[in-house]
């Protein structure tokens, strides 16, 4: 395995001040308008300082956060000084982020120098700088981009302690391999890494097992201590392992089906590197490959070059690590991941240097038979450098801030039209109703930029309209759950106006300053455990065979609720058989008080064959454990309400 000393090379000033220059250069092109771009706040940002304000403001030290989908705790940990300075912003919770992926550039140059050469390593540093994938995914306040560098640092560190022997220095490999499972989840990974590693020094590398055998123990050590508080957390909550991999994971491929879809995960993510990017264009213009154009050379030849050195230590290290890491986004949906194939990316860009050293060291000694008075390749190599990285950072500058971030899809990706709708509700008087209809249940966009929003009522005014508790009121109604005439009720006692900057609507804001009446067109009482009470509903449509139904639901809370409940209204033969159905609740039980009043809405699609005996059917259930709540007064069949087709009204002002 070929190395350059870290000191004593003719390269070592110049290369210096190249590397610092690359990382500003790295740090310029994640900061430049940070707080603005990419524009609002994503939901899954915001729940970043949601944690930190929920945890450590509060003293708490988490191993792993459980509440939305699961989060590793380190970028957290990193996130909290900002945070604490910045106070909630997109800035603060942005930054971090812009730091740990600039901070690749000189761990990627110190990986390569001592894997291959500094040339390597100030290549690969010139790539992990200026690729438009670690630049886009950079700019976002995601915890993957602690991932790359600790997994860099980690494998620095334990080829350092094979070279230095140093009891402290193996201590501090098996503690940073550790703290890599504390950054993402594709970190699991990790371990069929270390796995394939310690096979293939025991293939070919013996005496080096034999020569550490004490100090792999050392190793050993740090990483099981390292990982024993989160291997505890994992014990306790059970769930938090494997949560967010059944959520992304490919659970719906049937048995026979899986070897050609591996084989299609497999190819699709095998092309991102230089034929065929992600399609998602969260993370990038959709399409767009790690290495557009003539940037995807060098990354092929490096690719050639390790293969045909394979047994060289440098070579295998570099190989195993990029095929493992990219296995996150073959084994999930939608390969190529932009975010799950992160940890597949310091071996692609040392792979990258790799190549272009080859190609520079070629052009160099070319150069030098036409210049044979040329005898020091330094400075030839050293403009090479410069030229590559300014050439690549203004690509991908061009790409990203003139190409990119105009696209009008941001505008809803990155959920700016959340991001106004929370700057707004936090304009709204503390003594005025604020309710806001949003598509997730109590939205962390919202709850991060505008502490006001969480006092508010929330719904979903795609499945309900929520009445005011009090006057003067202000309903915000996002983007995300259009309207329909179904809020009409509401718009009796309100004044509004969308709000829509670049022709783009962000929300809906109603205001009112009286409660507008409540009075259900046809009347029906009937109760639904302790919990809720129907008193009447609104059916548009016929039951006739093939057509459609519009039900309207007249609803008031009876109690507040900790468990998410649901209605479901069904289309039912006489033996029960659901012919048609529609489950939803718009206003989550949770935000329930005593007295609250919304109206529900369904729709249904009847069959072609209605038998003669159908019947509505509607009934309350818990969500999680699909129990259903017990019902009474008008139509009530057990755990059923039964709705009349027609409206016929008794002497008691009930339909029977």
């Amino acid at each position: 395995m070929e190395h350059e000393p870290l000191r004593g090379h003719g390269l070592s000033w110049s290369s210096a001040g190249l590397l610092a220059a690359l990382t500003l250069l790295a740090l310029g092109l994640r900061v430049w308008r940070l707080g603005t771009l990419p524009a609002g706040l994503h939901f899954d940002e915001a729940a970043h300082g949601l944690l930190v304000e929920g945890t450590l403001f509060r003293g708490e030290f988490p191993v792993f956060f459980s509440a939305y989908t699961g989060h590793e705790a380190l970028y957290h940990y990193t996130l909290a000084p900002f945070l604490a300075l910045l106070g909630p912003t997109i800035l603060a919770v942005r930054l971090p982020a812009a730091l740990w992926s600039a901070a690749l550039t000189p761990a990627i140059f110190l990986l390569g120098a001592r894997l291959w050469n500094r040339r390597v390593g100030l290549l690969a540093a010139v790539a992990a700088a200026c690729c438009g994938w670690l630049v886009h995914v950079g700019r976002i306040g995601f915890r993957a981009n602690t991932l790359p560098v600790v997994s860099t640092l980690a494998l620095l560190a334990l080829f350092q302690a094979l070279a230095s022997q140093r009891r402290r220095t193996w201590l501090l490999a098996g503690g940073l391999w550790g703290l890599c499972l504390y950054t993402y989840l594709a970190a699991r990974a990790l371990p069929l890494f270390g796995l394939l590693l310690l096979l293939y020094l025991a293939l070919t590398q013996r005496d080096v097992l034999r020569r550490n055998h004490r100090n792999l123990g050392w190793f050993a050590l740090a990483l099981a201590l390292t990982v024993a508080p989160l291997a505890y957390h994992m014990l306790r909550v059970p769930g938090d392992l494997f949560e967010r991999t059944r959520q992304i994971g490919l659970d719906d491929a049937a048995g026979g089906a899986w070897p050609h879809l591996l084989l299609d995960q497999t190819w699709a993510t095998l092309q991102m590197f230089g034929v065929r990017g992600a399609g998602n264009g969260f993370f990038n213009l959709p399409g767009r490959p790690v290495f557009p154009g003539l940037w995807q050379v060098p990354f092929y030849l490096g690719l050639l070059l390790a293969l045909r050195a394979w047994r060289s230590p440098a070579a295998m290290v570099t190989l195993l690590w990029l095929g493992v890491m990219l296995l996150p986004t073959i084994l999930a949906a939608d390969a190529p991941h932009w975010l799950r194939a992160l940890g597949a990316a310091s071996p692609a860009m040392l792979l990258w240097g790799l190549g272009m050293t080859w190609l520079l060291d070629g052009a160099t000694r070319l150069g030098a038979r036409w210049l044979p008075r040329v005898s020091d390749p330094t400075p030839v190599l050293l403009a090479g450098t410069i030229v590559l990285a300014a050439l690549w950072s203004r690509q991908t500058a061009q790409a990203y801030f003139n190409v990119w971030a105009r696209r009008p899809e941001l505008y809803y990706e990155y959920m700016q039209y959340a991001t106004d709708a929370a700057r707004a509700a936090q304009q709204v008087p503390a003594h005025e109703s604020l309710l806001i209809s949003e598509d997730y249940y109590r939205h962390a966009t919202y709850l991060y930029l505008a502490p006001r929003s969480r006092t508010a009522q929330w719904y979903d005014a795609r499945h309900a309209v929520v009445w005011p508790r009090s006057a003067p009121w202000t309903v915000l109604i996002s983007a995300s759950t259009p309207t329909t005439e179904d809020i009409a009720p509401l718009l009796v006692a309100a004044q509004g106006a969308p709000y829509a900057p670049d022709g783009l609507f962000a929300y809906m804001r109603l205001q009112g300053t009286s409660i507008p009446p409540f009075a259900p067109p046809v009347a029906y009482a009937a109760r639904f455990g302790r919990a809720l009470r129907l008193l009447g509903y609104q059916l548009d449509g016929a039951p006739t065979p093939g057509g459609r139904l519009h039900l309207r639901l007249w609803l008031e809370a009876q109690a507040p609720q900790t468990r998410e409940l649901r209605l479901f209204v069904h289309v039912a033969d006489a033996q029960g058989r659901v012919l048609a159905q529609d489950d939803a609740l718009g206003y989550d039980a949770r935000e329930w008080q005593a007295g609250d009043r919304f109206i529900s809405f369904h729709r249904l699609g009847l069959p072609a064959a209605l038998p003669a005996d159908a019947r509505l059917v509607v009934g309350l259930y818990d969500a999680l454990s699909g129990e259903r709540l017990p019902t009474d007064g008008a139509g009530a069949q057990g755990e059923l309400i039964v709705v009349p087709w027609a409206s016929e009204e008794n002497d008691h002002g009930t339909v029977r």
